[in-house]
């Protein structure tokens, strides 16, 4: 899990802020990160952050070897650039 708190605008201009810390998605083997948000009306959105493939392959490679990961959470994802974002 990825502490973590944002800001947003969907692609209508609702500005958006995370409720809760971001995750990997619910498959095992999920590609991205997914947190919860609310705009000011309390209205529910998804917001959804890719994983670079690079940081994939390394997470793989550790699962199967047993290695230490190079990649931390930090520098999983463009944190700043969300691929996605659903009103719920």
């Amino acid at each position: 899990m990825k502490k973590f708190e944002g800001e947003f605008t969907t692609e209508s201009g609702i500005e958006i802020m995370t409720i809760e810390d971001a995750y990997i998605g619910e498959t095992v083997d999920a590609d991205y990160y997914t947190a919860r948000a609310v705009d000011k009306d309390g209205n529910e959105y998804r917001v959804y952050w890719g994983i670079f493939y690079r940081v994939l392959e390394d997470w793989a490679h550790c699962k199967a070897t047993g290695e230490t990961t190079q990649y931390e959470e930090d520098v999983a994802c463009d944190w700043c650039d969300p691929y996605k974002i659903e009103q719920s």
